[in-house]
């Protein structure tokens, strides 16, 4: 009897902490507003070249080597090894150093602290890389711990859009997208955006735009709202 009733305890301690962490993330969820400006760091404006080059790179936070099977893609990798998030994150930083002459590199899932990366802040590790740009970072995974998979989180979760510039940029802005999913799936979930910076160019404004379009979107109908969204604004 004493060992049926420490289950029961069991399974009602596993629903009262779910329970607790929906509750909470419900009330606290973050809700950016819709355009946030974004500072500009390490400003290092270069000579304008005749053309120019973009990079554009969704790192995957360091964990989506080859040995990773995500889980979120059917795999059952949730927090990779944190041998392979360094090797990875040395991965990532040689490739950029090869491209410091590109003018703008646009980073997609880079973690500023998070679990599955080992809270290490890949915008520092990124910067030793691309020292002569300018950085702007905007947040579009802000969460205190997500819950899934059950009995093996990913918990918690601070990563985004980070973007390099070595031309000067003005007026760079944070601008949310209006698609979310269903309760509780989106307080767990990214709150999608897109970077925008502003440079001048042989004599002509420039706008660049860094953005991670809905993924698990089904019907595609996030996807589409994004995007004209930023035609829009364009």
């Amino acid at each position: 009897m004493n060992f049926i009733k420490l289950i029961l305890y069991a399974a009602l301690g596993v629903v009262l902490f779910y329970v607790g962490v929906l509750v909470y993330h419900t009330i606290w969820d973050w809700k950016p507003a819709q355009v946030l400006p974004v500072a500009i760091s390490h400003p290092h404006p270069s000579d304008e070249d005749e053309s120019l080059e973009f990079l554009i790179w969704n790192v995957g936070f360091g964990g989506l080597g080859a040995e990773t099977s995500f889980f979120y893609d059917g795999g059952e990798t949730v927090i990779p090894e944190e041998a392979w998030t360094y090797k990875n994150e040395q991965g990532i930083r040689d490739v950029l150093k090869k491209h410091q002459h590109v003018e703008f590199v646009l980073l997609q899932e880079v973690d500023s602290l998070a679990r599955r990366s080992h809270f290490n802040n890949q915008i520092r590790t990124i910067h030793t890389a691309l020292n002569r740009h300018s950085a702007s970072f905007a947040l579009n995974y802000n969460v205190a711990y997500v819950p899934l998979p059950i009995f093996n989180g990913m918990g918690e979760v601070r990563s985004g859009l980070a973007s390099y510039s070595r031309l000067a940029t003005h007026n760079n802005q944070r601008h949310a997208f209006d698609t979310q999913f269903e309760w509780p799936r989106q307080v767990f979930f990214l709150d999608r955006c897109f970077l925008v910076q502003h440079a001048q160019w042989q004599g002509k404004e420039i706008v660049v735009i860094n953005t991670h379009c809905s993924a698990y979107d089904e019907t595609g109908e996030f996807v589409a709202a994004e995007i004209q969204k930023m035609i829009d604004y364009g």
